[in-house]
């Protein structure tokens, strides 16, 4: 049933493939799982402590340097905890990489001299000293600040600064940005992933509160951006420039300890293994080209004007189905919408619809391609004005609703 439905934008065409990228442009390498501090919204749930093996790693960076691929983040746990840490910097050195450390600070000052030499040392500061202790659970602001500090100057620094409802506040984060324009330090701001340890805990992020903070200090001058991805149609319009979608899976990848390949690196899924095949083809497999592809997204998204701009949002935090739409703050908005409108009443807004080929075109605004299922469905709901006996067009009501084809009876 659901293969006949189509409903997309008039004269614009929608489809669009993330299939562009022969090798991803940058691999996230976990090399530990180890880490020394308890983060509420870790997106890792606690795991045995592993660590890579050192010629897993040499063999990871020489598959790498062969796929053309020159740009790796070296993710933990906390990855300075490594017992091989510098060493591992030294090699993939060798083959011209282009390192980025990802780490929480507390040990910079024991690899000062290796870390010099890395592309980009990027550390996690989450709120004043009072708010960054608690949510890290240790007191270690100070030290942290201390082994920043060591590096400005010697190093491409950057700070990662997680927003969750506990720091989404101006104070916090204006703390942590003035910390950074004075020693100008480039300050990247991500929301909340409803994932691992966060799930857990029970951490939350009120979107619009979030953006409605980043957005005045966007404002007023502060050079904030989001660096993670945050799907338009969960935010007000206005912070449209602000929203932008995810490259896991079609720019980037990730590789465990274990040599697992997966999309991200907080997936649970795994996609293949390097020690069964060569990332060149596990990046060109059949999988991942269709869900670079695109087509299993649901009507929803592939009838949204911003889908070039947003691609489906998060992949991975509502489960594990690779070709589903993962997203949680989209999911709970369609849910709500749906909570909100099943036991009203509506009426269908469109006047005429033309025939074009085997298809439907709307002659109001906004003008819609439909199919003849889809057809129906407006005509049953002129007919009754009732939808919640049709659940099972779900997506497509939804879509009718936010296009304002259909609309509450007054």
């Amino acid at each position: 049933m659901r293969n006949k439905q189509k409903y997309e934008l008039a004269g614009l065409s929608q489809k669009i493939s993330l299939n562009s990228f022969k090798t991803p442009l940058y691999v996230y390498l976990q090399i530990n799982t180890i880490c020394n501090f308890n983060c509420k919204f870790c997106s890792r749930e606690s795991m045995p402590n592993k660590s890579i093996d050192y010629l897993d790693f040499k063999y990871i960076i020489d598959s790498l340097s062969e796929f053309g691929v020159n740009d790796i983040y070296i993710t933990g746990g906390e990855p300075l905890l490594h017992p091989q840490i510098d060493d591992m910097i030294d090699y993939a050195l060798t083959k011209k990489m282009n390192i980025s450390i990802l780490t929480n600070g507390f040990y910079i000052d024991r690899h000062v001299e290796i870390l010099k030499k890395v592309a980009c040392l990027s550390v996690s500061l989450h709120g004043e000293k009072e708010t960054h202790n608690k949510i890290v659970g240790f007191n270690c602001y100070d030290k942290i600040i201390n082994n920043i500090n060591l590096m400005v100057g010697k190093v491409n620094l950057t700070i990662n600064y997680t927003a969750f409802n506990e720091n989404i506040d101006e104070k916090n984060i204006l703390s942590v940005y003035n910390f950074c324009d004075h020693n100008k330090i480039k300050m990247n701001v991500s929301r909340y992933n409803d994932l691992g340890c966060g799930k857990i805990n029970k951490c939350d992020l009120d979107l619009n509160i979030f953006m409605k903070n980043i957005y005045h200090l966007v404002e007023r001058g502060y050079d904030i951006g989001v660096n993670n991805c945050i799907a338009p149609c969960v935010v007000s319009p206005k912070y449209l420039h602000l929203t932008h979608g995810c490259g896991a899976g079609s720019i980037f990848c990730a590789i465990d300890y274990d040599l697992n390949v997966k999309i991200c690196s907080s997936a649970t899924q795994v996609i293949s293994n390097l020690k069964k095949n060569s990332l060149q083809k596990i990046w060109n497999n059949k999988l991942l080209k269709t869900f670079r592809g695109l087509k299993w997204l649901p009507i929803y998204c592939k009838s949204c004007i911003n889908l070039a701009r947003c691609r489906g949002g998060c992949r991975i935090e509502v489960g594990n189905n690779l070709l589903g739409l993962n997203d949680k703050n989209v999911y709970d908005l369609n849910e709500n919408t749906w909570r909100k409108i099943r036991n009203k009443n509506f009426e269908v807004c469109i006047g005429k619809a033309r025939k074009e080929a085997n298809f439907f075109i709307s002659l109001s605004t906004p003008s819609r391609l439909f199919s003849k299922e889809v057809l129906n469905v407006l005509q049953k709901i002129q007919s009754t004005g009732k939808i919640s006996d049709l659940e099972q067009y779900k997506d497509l009501i939804l879509s009718l609703y936010r296009d304002k084809v259909i609309k509450e009876k007054q």
